[in-house]
């Protein structure tokens, strides 16, 4: 139920690997998986601000409602798009146990982004 006398802006920054670190997310799923993620949070009325990573994991930086939990945001996208990716692309694909998530305060929230986009340079040093 949604209250409508309630204002919130809740930022989640969630980082979860591939199964063993194996190193699955190359260049021509990246773009399939990140485009499905995306699709998932927007039908679940979250807002995706950012998405990135390399190809052993993934972060993405949340709006969510204060109805909503993490723990579902991160189930609902990591059985979804393990499914989609082993039906599409790596019959053998399956994501790790288990996730880390952040808050994130909306002073830092450019900042946040800018890491987040920008996995690949960063994971370079």
């Amino acid at each position: 139920m949604k209250n409508n006398h309630v204002f919130s802006k809740l930022y989640y920054h969630v980082i979860w690997k591939t199964k063993n670190m194996e190193p699955y997310i190359k260049f021509e799923l990246k773009n399939e998986l990140y485009n499905y993620i995306s699709k998932i949070i927007i039908n679940k009325g979250w807002h995706l601000l950012a998405i990135g990573g390399v190809e052993d994991h993934i972060h993405i930086l949340v709006q969510m409602e204060p109805n909503s939990t993490v723990s579902d945001l991160v189930c609902k996208i990591k059985s979804n798009s393990s499914k989609f990716i082993r039906e599409n692309f790596l019959s053998n694909f399956s994501w790790q146990q288990g996730y880390g998530v952040f808050t994130v305060d909306r002073h830092s929230l450019q900042k946040m982004k800018k890491y987040i986009l920008n996995q690949e340079e960063h994971h370079k040093s």
